[in-house]
């Protein structure tokens, strides 16, 4: 994460209160508690401080406390981030919608975004490409659902479009479609011959498979007949 700079030439008075005291604590030698009297107005990594320029004697001025309560919030934000990241691969939309409930300032939520793309914590294109593999997984699928689907999760369309066509390039559209309506075709048997076509031709339609597919699938099931019965 890019190091926090201290305000330009921050200006202070008499009236600003000094650091009195800059310590690792004692719980946690990792966090450095920055004191004003007996009160500690910051706790901050050692780079933190070094990166601010905080020291015994340091004016604690309202630029210096505002850049310090940022870099605060930069990092919990981060760690938000990442927590929701451990869970499941997001895309970089996702995330920002989830952070943006806790933060609503976007420049801190875009300033953690951008530092983990950088850091490749964050990358759209390997996650729409696991996404639509696991899709097609599940069942069958045309390119048509698979965009659609990415488009949901904040995908940009010329990266959804290309992934959606390299998965779904491995197996001809009728084909997939096919083979969704023979997985599922068995379970409808006990219904009404017009009635399983329906559900069939929803079925394929739902996977994103077109009119001329769809007909053709049904075609070579022996299910069109009835499929076009009122």
């Amino acid at each position: 994460m890019p190091r926090p700079s201290p305000p330009d030439n921050p200006p202070h008075t008499s009236r600003d209160p000094v650091v009195t005291a800059v310590a690792p604590q004692a719980s946690n030698p990792n966090v450095v508690a920055v004191r004003i009297g007996r009160r500690v107005v910051a706790r901050l990594s050692g780079a933190e401080v070094h990166a601010f320029g905080i020291r015994a004697g340091t004016p604690w001025t309202a630029e210096l406390r505002s850049a310090v309560e940022r870099c605060a919030a930069v990092e919990k934000a981060r760690r938000h981030a990442l927590r929701l990241l451990g869970q499941r691969a997001r895309s970089r939309a996702e995330l920002r919608d989830r952070l943006a409930r806790r933060q609503p300032d976007a420049s801190i939520v875009n300033d953690v975004l951008d530092d983990l793309q950088a850091a490749g914590w964050i990358d759209d294109e390997a996650f729409a490409r696991q996404y639509a593999e696991e899709l097609c997984r599940a069942s069958p699928a045309s390119t048509r659902f698979l965009e659609e689907k990415l488009r949901r999760r904040g995908i940009d369309d010329e990266v959804l479009r290309a992934v959606a066509a390299e998965v779904a390039s491995g197996e001809d559209p009728t084909r997939a479609a096919e083979t969704l309506a023979r997985s599922h075709r068995r379970r409808l048997a006990a219904l009404a011959p017009a009635v399983r076509a329906r559900r069939l031709a929803g079925l394929m339609a739902r996977r994103g498979f077109d009119d001329e597919t769809i007909e053709t699938v049904l075609h070579r099931l022996g299910e069109w007949p009835e499929a076009v019965e009122d």
